[in-house]
C-alpha cells in the first residue's frame, strides 16, 4: 500500500511538472494512452522522485528491524490508539474549517485559483467526482442563457480573401517555444517556421492555455467547434456520442460533402474518432 501511494503521489508531481495541476479523474481510466507517450513520461523523471521509494524502505526497514525490540505488544496499542485519537482530530478540524469557510467545493475553488494553487491529490479527486456527478439545474441553465444574451456575437473579418482549401494541422503534445529555435545550427521546426512567414498565417504565439482535462482532444474542440472544453473531465468520455456545431460541417455545408474529412493516426483511432464523428468527420486512419 505504501509502494502504491508512492507512485500516486510520483506520477502527480510528473503530471504537474508538463500540465501544472493534479491528474484528472478520468485520466487514471486512459493510462493505456501513454505507451504513445513513453518518451515524454521518461523524460519527467528527476532523480530527486527516488526519494518517495527511499522513505517507505527506510521506514519498512526500521520498523521490521527495530519495530519490536523497541516497544512491547501493550506499548505499540498504546501508541496506535494515540495515532488514531490524533488522526480524528485533524480529519474534524479539517471538515470543520472546510464548511466554516463555504464548503468543500467552493473552498477547493478558492484554493486553486489563487496566485499559488494549493490542494491535496485525493481531495482534487474527490473535488472532481462531485462535480462530474452535479447536473445542470434550471438555475444554472438560466445563467448560461444571461450570458449568452448578454454576449456580443462574434461575426466574419470582412475582407478576406475567398479560398477553396482549408488545410488544419493539429501537432500533439507540441510547445509553442521550439517554432524559430535551433540546435546545432539547425530548425527544430523548419517547416511550421515557413508557414509562419506565410502572409496567410494566423499566428497567436501569446495566448494562455484553454485546455482542461481533456488535453489534447480539448485542443480538438477549440479549434473545431470553437466551443471552451468543460471544466472538469474529457468531453469525448462524458458525452462520446454528442454532436457539435463544426468547422467541417460548416465547409460541407458550403462546399460540398466531398470537400471535408479527417485523417487521423491509426494509434490514436481510438481516442479520436468518437469526436471525430461528432464534428461531422469522415475518419481515414492512416495506417
Amino acid at each position: 500500500m505504501c509502494f502504491l501511494l508512492d507512485i500516486l503521489l510520483v506520477a502527480n508531481l510528473m503530471y504537474w511538472r508538463t500540465y501544472y495541476t493534479a491528474i484528472p479523474w478520468n485520466s487514471y481510466f486512459l493510462a493505456g494512452n501513454l505507451a504513445d507517450f513513453m518518451g515524454s513520461v521518461y523524460a519527467s523523471v528527476r532523480w530527486c522522485d527516488g526519494l518517495f521509494f527511499a522513505m517507505t524502505l527506510g521506514l519498512l526497514f526500521y520498523t521490521s528491524r527495530y519495530g519490536d525490540l523497541l516497544s512491547s505488544r501493550s506499548e505499540t496499542k498504546r501508541r496506535a490508539v494515540w495515532f488514531a485519537a490524533g488522526f480524528l482530530i485533524c480529519v474534524v478540524a479539517t471538515v470543520g474549517l472546510t464548511f466554516a469557510r463555504g464548503g468543500f467545493q467552493r473552498s477547493y475553488e478558492k484554493r486553486n485559483t489563487c496566485a499559488t494553487p494549493t490542494f491535496t491529490v485525493f481531495g482534487t479527486l474527490c473535488y472532481e467526482f462531485v462535480k462530474e456527478s452535479m447536473s445542470i439545474t434550471p438555475e444554472i441553465h438560466s445563467e448560461i442563457e444571461r450570458w449568452l444574451s448578454a454576449t456580443s456575437r462574434s461575426y466574419p473579418v470582412s475582407g478576406v480573401e475567398h479560398r477553396k482549401h482549408c488545410v488544419v494541422i493539429l501537432a500533439e503534445s507540441f510547445e509553442g517555444w521550439m517554432l524559430e529555435r535551433n540546435v546545432e545550427g539547425k530548425e527544430v521546426t523548419p517547416y511550421l517556421n515557413r508557414w509562419l512567414k506565410d502572409s496567410c498565417t494566423l499566428y497567436a504565439p501569446r495566448v494562455q492555455t484553454q485546455v482542461r482535462g481533456g488535453r489534447s482532444i480539448d485542443a480538438q474542440l477549440l479549434v473545431n467547434t470553437g466551443l471552451l472544453p468543460i471544466a472538469n473531465g474529457a468531453y469525448s468520455i462524458r458525452f462520446p456520442n454528442h454532436r457539435y456545431p463544426s468547422l467541417a460541417k460548416a465547409l460541407k455545408q458550403a462546399c460540398g460533402e466531398k470537400r471535408s474529412h479527417g485523417r487521423y493516426d491509426l494509434g490514436q483511432t481510438n481516442r479520436v474518432e468518437p469526436a471525430g464523428c461528432g464534428y461531422g468527420f469522415r475518419i481515414r486512419p492512416i495506417v
